[in-house]
């Protein structure tokens, strides 16, 4: 697991981290049995974000925060 800022252009509602494949982020903890929700990012459509989170490495990023957006 790593934890850190990801930084990541968001296209079709989907977050593409600089150097991944694009993941899923959630505001929700990685808390075990809740169904996760994924975030809305519609308002950041073809925009370059930085976040903060939690990748877990199974395809979520947990705890996800946007940091700045440009």
């Amino acid at each position: 697991m790593q934890e850190g800022n990801i930084l990541g252009l968001v296209r079709g509602g989907k977050f593409y981290p600089v150097k991944k494949e694009s993941v899923n982020i959630t505001e929700m903890s990685m808390a075990a049995g809740a169904e996760i929700t994924a975030m809305n990012l519609d308002k950041y459509e073809g925009k370059v974000i930085r976040l903060s989170g939690h990748d877990a490495g199974d395809n979520w990023i947990y705890s996800a925060k946007i940091e700045d957006v440009h």
